[in-house]
């Protein structure tokens, strides 16, 4: 199954704000983030547990064929995904890899958010391999999703520098563990 179309995906993405879905439904780039992460992980769980946690309420779909038509270009984008990583092609992130003057508000912030949801559905499968390695592997993603609350974690906040070579890991990062479950 290939990528989505621009159409398909533009089409996700203003349902996902629409008022068919609750204010707690990711945005794309939290979908990609989590879909990223679902690819990464080393077990893939049933879509019926990891398509509810995109949009946190059943959305109102106009009709039948529109809940299959989002459905759809949601497995496609998760396939797509998938595809990129079996070729070792680098991940393409839908948001720069920055987190700007207001971290909270940054898209990579949501990404990353994303990413980490992923992680928490098979989070003792996860760290299995080699806690420390994932640990160490998986830090520029959970500095970028701000889920610490270091006093040594977040000085790395406070230096513009310091903090744009963390994130720049992200995409090797993600490669690395992908190929840490697949070994």
């Amino acid at each position: 199954m290939p990528m989505p179309s621009s159409q398909a995906l533009q089409q996700l993405q203003m349902f996902l704000v629409s008022d068919a879905v609750s204010e707690d439904c990711f945005d794309y780039v939290q979908t990609h983030g989590f879909l990223t992460g679902l690819a990464v992980g080393p077990n893939l769980p049933a879509e019926a547990v990891w398509m509810p946690e995109i949009f946190a309420v059943t959305p109102q779909y106009d009709d039948i064929e529109h809940q299959k038509s989002i459905e759809s270009i949601l497995r496609a984008l998760l396939d797509g995904i998938q595809r990129e990583l079996y070729a070792g092609a680098p991940i393409r992130l839908p948001c720069p890899l920055t987190l700007g003057d207001d971290h909270d508000a940054a898209p990579l912030r949501g990404w990353a958010l994303g990413f980490m949801d992923a992680v928490s559905i098979d989070e003792e499968n996860w760290f299995a391999p080699d806690e420390d390695e994932v640990g160490e592997l998986i830090l520029p993603i959970a500095i970028a999703a701000g889920i610490f609350d270091d006093d040594h974690l977040n000085q790395i906040y406070d230096d513009p520098h310091r903090l744009r070579n963390v994130l720049m890991q992200i995409p090797d990062s993600i490669s690395e563990l992908y190929l840490l479950y697949r070994e």
